[in-house]
């Protein structure tokens, strides 16, 4: 007798063989076929002692008698199949009919044997019964492995931050993921009735042509940058990427289809080029300001000289003060624009409002009689000051200004109106344009949301406006009625008492004479008007052009000099390198940096308590400020 195959499945484990007949002889024989192979076997006589093995023991072939003398054989498979359906059972039999045997194969019987027992048959149907309940086995783990894939693959398509459709050969839809449902605001049911091209609808994508593409040269295909157009979301910026699917013998299966929202990406490439442009911007406004400073300021000490010489002529004094107000003028514009384009510093300070506004102003103001625009500025008085960015404050009223100033193509009023309302400062900005309809209200903050032209904005600008707001706590709000105007009400909240913007106060400048000065600046026209005026006043200046000839002077005459002013930027060692040098040989002496640069910070604090002071003033630098530092230092004893 051959032994069992047991090659069939050798990962199932051993196995056991229950034998259930009244006949006990029977039971021996067969046990003894079974041990003889080296198969453990079970004999009991009832079906009712089978069916409490049933419970505690798992077999992997049951031979059962037909007629057994507590219940018929058939009634013994079915109830056994219900709980271990692997196992495979033979029925045994010496009265078997045709309809029971039909009937016992039909409930999942794998065979009959006739008695009395055929010892090789036996053995044959065993080890059939054996390959048949181990391949059952098998067959079982490898379809709940299946179904475990199955769940986890589903599990991972859901949780995909991208889209993910299937289409079959007919291009219609067979599954899609939960991202695409968000998207496109399809439901199950739904969507498996639709072809693929009633779902990805793009303007200028022809998708049968894109998917014969992509199935014959049987490689993905990516389309960047489209418009998707959906019921629910409305127009959604995507990347869409299109792959075939193929069998295991390169049958064509259909397409699967990825989506990929890229809204946000877009807002920051956006917001990355607006960042880059304003960088841009403040590069060029602190190169303008430094190289416009610098005439501003001979213009400024020459108009003094001319004010000392003409005080009693009316119609010099008038172009005096013409002279000064063009300075101011341009002076307050080139602030201004470095102040919006410059970086936000680390933390918030105290802001006022008021100022905020007239800084915003001045970038646009000088526009608007051009564009027959009326401006009108109303604030209330003693308005309180906020926390925030100043610049960015800037940038959110520039923003609303502009926007205020586009929707009046043909003219009109734009007024700024500023008052506390409860615990806020409210900034009105209102134009009596076109207005915007009502079912562009909610959108208007949304990025890339705009209703002018092409190639005449973003539709950046309110968003842009919008998100700062709320950065510092505050919040925009739209009142609009179409054909009469729009206001736009910016909030911010008041500033907690004991946070008090710093102010300058004009004091009166005692007058000093008698300061030894040193001044090093390489523009020559501007430090010739300077000696004349310090001269005039009775002190003893002595000028160089350069940073180098500065520190000489000092390394010869130590404690030689009352006060020192160094422009920041001269060729060869700048202001500071100077002042550095300097206070080697001299460290008490007062320093005053001028610079046409804004925003001038000294690289290092002070090397020792004996540094003397410094100040740093940013040009043109008004005659009086000047004269108030003088005023600051009496002369030094010279040793």
């Amino acid at each position: 007798m051959k032994p069992l195959p047991l090659e069939a499945a050798q990962d199932c484990g051993p196995v056991s063989v229950l034998l259930v007949d009244d006949e006990e002889s029977l039971v021996r024989q067969m046990k003894f076929i079974l041990d003889d192979e080296g198969v453990s076997s079970v004999g009991v006589g009832t079906g009712r002692e089978a069916l409490d093995l049933l419970e505690s023991t798992s077999f992997a072939v049951a031979v059962f008698d037909v007629n057994l003398p507590d219940m018929d054989g058939i009634s013994l498979l079915e109830r056994w199949l219900e709980r271990q359906p692997d196992v495979s059972v033979l029925m045994v039999t010496g009265q078997a009919t045709l309809e029971s045997a039909v009937k016992a194969m039909g409930l999942g019987a794998s065979g009959f044997l006739p008695k009395p027992l055929d010892t090789e048959l036996f053995a044959a149907e065993v080890r059939e019964a054996i390959a048949r309940h181990r391949l059952k086995v098998r067959n079982r783990a490898l379809i709940t492995e299946l179904e475990n894939e199955n769940t986890r693959f589903k599990a991972v398509c859901h949780c995909m931050a991208d889209g993910l459709i299937t289409v079959g050969r007919e291009g219609r839809i067979q599954t899609f993921n939960r991202r695409v449902a968000e998207i496109m605001g399809l439901s199950q049911d739904l969507a498996v009735t639709l072809h693929i091209r009633e779902v990805l609808v793009m303007p200028e994508v022809d998708l049968t042509a894109l998917m014969s593409a992509c199935r014959d040269g049987k490689k993905p295909i990516r389309l960047r940058d489209r418009i998707l157009k959906t019921k629910t979301s409305g127009d959604v910026p995507v990347d869409i990427g299109l792959a075939p699917i193929a069998g295991a013998a390169g049958e064509d299966l259909g397409w699967v289809f990825s989506i990929r929202e890229i809204h946000d990406e877009k807002e920051l490439q956006a917001q990355l080029a607006i960042t880059s442009r304003m960088a841009a911007i403040g590069t060029l406004a602190a190169g303008v300001a430094h190289e416009i400073n610098n005439p501003l300021q001979i213009i400024q000490y020459s108009s003094v000289l001319w004010d000392s010489v003409s005080a009693d002529n009316p119609v010099a004094k008038q172009s005096y003060d013409k002279i000064q107000r063009a300075i101011s003028r341009c002076t307050t514009i080139v602030r201004s624009l470095s102040r919006t384009a410059a970086p936000a510093a680390a933390t918030p300070g105290p802001v006022e409002i008021r100022a905020a506004v007239t800084h915003s102003l001045n970038l646009i103001e000088h526009q608007l009689p051009w564009e027959k625009i009326r401006l009108k500025v109303s604030h209330a008085p003693n308005l309180p000051p906020v926390m925030a960015h100043g610049n960015e404050v800037q940038q959110i009223l520039l923003n609303l200004l502009s926007n205020a100033r586009d929707a009046m193509p043909d003219g009109g009023e734009l007024s700024i109106r500023t008052e506390i309302r409860g615990d806020c400062v409210a900034i009105d900005v209102t134009d009596t344009g076109m207005g915007i309809p009502p079912e562009n209200l909610d959108r208007i903050f949304d990025s890339f949301f705009t209703t002018k032209h092409p190639g005449k904005g973003m539709g950046l600008g309110l968003y842009i406006a919008y998100n700062l707001a709320k950065k510092h706590g505050g919040e925009i709000q739209v009142k609009s009625q179409v054909g009469v105007g729009t206001t736009m009400t910016l909030r911010f909240p008041v500033l907690l008492e004991g946070h008090v913007p710093e102010r300058i106060v004009d004091e009166p400048v005692a007058p000093r004479a008698g300061l030894r000065i040193l001044i090093a600046d390489d523009e020559k026209d501007l430090v010739e008007l300077l000696t004349g005026s310090f001269k005039a006043r009775g002190h003893d200046v002595t000028s160089v052009l350069t940073g180098e000839d500065a520190v000489k002077m000092v390394q010869r005459t130590p404690s030689g000099f009352d006060l020192i002013m160094l422009d920041l930027a001269m060729p060869g060692i700048g202001g500071w390198e100077a002042m550095a040098r300097i206070r080697v040989f001299d460290p008490g002496v007062p320093i005053v940096v001028v610079t046409g640069w804004l925003d001038a910070e000294p690289p290092e604090p002070p090397s020792s308590d004996r540094d003397g002071p410094l100040r740093i003033l940013t040009k043109p630098v008004r005659m009086e400020a000047i004269l108030k530092i003088l005023s600051e230092f009496p002369p030094r004893s010279r040793s």
